[in-house]
């Protein structure tokens, strides 16, 4: 079940939903395993009244195990919070000893560095975790010869095996999990999963929440939309139905996404700064007619989670779009758009769509490809293009809804629904 709510009381209300969908034990007790990782006040609180709930609705009492990344990660406030219920112990993904098989594993991957993806451990893709948190860390390429990437492959075996005998040392019956991304996250992840217990990903963002729950490994490794924001067919199936559809709700949500003002997805790094319209007309449309196409190319926010959910052709973002320019300066009957991903300018990063950009062409004069600046907005510049090359991202859903083809090279929210190429 994957769904989106917006308010406290209705998160709240769809976590006990969930819940009852489950067979609950006859016992006035339940095993319950919570990730305290993500740092977020609101998300312990929200935790919280999820097990006051268990406690004074349901009368059962949790026995409750807390996961920090750090062992002095338990005496922030965001999880300090929970030491005001009975039975909570706290566990660390930290941890100082590696016995020798994880040794042996270190060692073995790391002389085998370049085949991190397909890194597997317990039957379990976690190498594609891996690479996605060093990316995500260094906000950059990802660098197989440095020392931080092997140091950063201990770490995350370290994080692996301490969440394997979080699990192995007790049976969970549910776990609330705040992401499922990166070697961080994944870790107790894709073990809860592994171990079949119900798992309920929750990831808050401004005014939403989003829900969805995970019973087994093969919820997520066999799912094509497995992103807990996005649609499985068992709710895709219920939204769809015509009945369902409020196409006055469809256009008002896609109107605040595209004008910067969806609260949901960060919708703010859309609102437009330069105007696309003068800016075509003034520096693009009288050499525009000398092409047969017009493409843009819409680069990502490079360093955030390549990996971790989706499936993608390539190593990482970077690995994409280093390759599409060579592709796109190879090819000059087409006029080739660049927008950086507007988080860029947000969050920061450190080696941008610019820089690749500058790397790839390397000075060269090419007239047809035309970096844009992030300040334009994506839906002010459909109007002019033939299709979209992206990995994924929300603007191939946009694309798709303005009537432009979408190229996308991996899966995303909108795969399955044919709507991209």
């Amino acid at each position: 079940m994957a769904t989106q709510i917006k308010n406290i009381k209705s998160y709240v209300f769809l976590i006990s939903k969930i819940i009852q969908s489950r067979s609950i034990k006859t016992t006035n007790e339940i095993n319950i395993v919570i990730d305290s990782m993500h740092g977020i006040m609101l998300t312990s609180f929200l935790y919280v009244l999820v097990l006051l709930n268990f406690i004074y609705v349901k009368k059962i009492q949790p026995k409750i195990t807390i996961v920090v990344e750090k062992k002095r990660k338990r005496f922030y406030p965001v999880n300090f919070i929970f030491t005001f219920f009975k039975n909570v112990e706290y566990r660390s993904l930290e941890s100082s000893n590696l016995i020798s098989q994880d040794h042996k594993l270190d060692t073995t991957l790391k002389e085998n560095i370049k085949s991190i993806r397909d890194f597997k451990i317990d039957g379990i893709n976690y190498g594609e975790f891996i690479l996605s948190g060093y990316i995500r860390n260094t906000r950059s390429s990802p660098n197989y010869q440095a020392r931080t990437f092997k140091k950063h492959i201990t770490k995350s075996l370290e994080y692996w095996h301490s969440a394997k005998n979080i699990y192995k040392e007790k049976k969970f019956d549910y776990a609330f999990m705040s992401h499922t991304s990166y070697h961080t996250f994944g870790s107790l992840f894709l073990n809860s999963l592994a171990a079949n217990t119900f798992t309920v990903v929750l990831t808050p963002d401004h005014e939403y929440f989003t829900a969805r729950s995970y019973s087994k490994i093969t919820d997520f490794t066999n799912i094509l939309r497995n992103y807990p924001r996005s649609l499985d067919d068992k709710t895709s199936s219920l939204v769809l139905k015509p009945e369902n559809i409020n196409m006055n709700k469809i256009e008002k949500y896609f109107n605040e996404r595209i004008t910067g003002e969806d609260k949901f997805f960060e919708g703010n790094y859309q609102k437009p700064i330069k105007n696309f319209h003068t800016f075509f007309k003034e520096k693009i449309l009288s050499k525009s007619k000398n092409y047969k196409k017009i493409v843009l190319i819409a680069s990502h926010q490079l360093w955030d989670d390549p990996l971790g959910n989706y499936k993608m052709i390539y190593d990482d973002y970077y690995s994409w779009l280093r390759e599409t320019l060579i592709l796109a300066s190879m090819n000059r009957n087409v006029l080739w758009f660049i927008k950086p991903h507007p988080a860029e300018r947000e969050r920061g990063t450190n080696e941008s769509c610019e820089d690749i950009y500058n790397e790839v062409l390397r000075g060269k004069k090419n007239e047809n490809i035309i970096l844009l600046d992030s300040g334009f907005s994506s839906s002010s510049i459909f109007r002019y293009v033939d299709f979209i090359l992206t990995v994924r991202g929300t603007i191939s859903l946009e694309g798709a809804a303005s009537g432009v083809m979408p190229v996308t090279a991996g899966t995303g929210p909108i795969s399955g629904y044919n709507l991209d190429i």
